[in-house]
């Protein structure tokens, strides 16, 4: 659980008592959504927002620093993640991410409208949907991401209250 004013993160067993608290560095703002990361215990985060100084997703460790940085960066701060501002692909507002057992990231950007793909280290691969494709799909401000790896889909809600549907296999190849 992200606790967005507070900058921490709560992570609870399923009978609501607490596994761990992760009190994040001031660099990491607004935590919008996180989750496990990995075997390593890492912690992926999407933050920020309008008026702050870098909204993207970041890798973070049980300190609450980050390590890898996937978005849109202008602090210039080391005490986040020094020198890993941005992948390949520019992201102004990573609000929610997927893990696959690959342990590859989809991101939902809802400013620009797009869903791309991350390797582990949080570098780009490719864009999954892009803007027009958002448009055709009726996607005008996608907010969340859901994995089902049984089927091969991705759910993306919208902020609409809509669903979108992906089947996988026609959207990663």
């Amino acid at each position: 659980m992200s606790c967005f004013v507070r900058q921490k993160l709560k992570e609870f067993t399923g009978y609501g008592q607490t596994l761990r608290l992760v009190s994040l560095h001031p660099d990491i703002s607004y935590p919008w959504h996180a989750i496990g990361f990995g075997t390593s215990g890492r912690i992926l985060v999407c933050h920020g927002g309008v008026g702050t100084d870098a909204r993207r997703l970041i890798a973070v460790g049980m300190d609450g620093r980050g390590s890898n940085v996937f978005g849109l960066a202008k602090s210039t701060s080391p005490t986040a993640a020094a020198g890993l501002f941005c992948g390949g692909g520019h992201s102004n507002s990573p609000m929610h991410a997927v893990v696959d057992a690959d342990n590859f990231v989809i991101v939902v950007d809802c400013e620009n409208r797009v869903l791309t793909l991350l390797d582990c280290e949080l570098e780009f691969v490719r864009t999954l949907v892009t803007a027009s494709e958002s448009a055709s799909l009726g996607l005008k401000d996608p907010r969340r991401v859901c994995l089902d790896t049984e089927n091969s889909r991705l759910y993306v809600g919208d902020g609409n209250g809509s669903v979108s549907v992906l089947q996988l296999d026609h959207v990663v190849n």
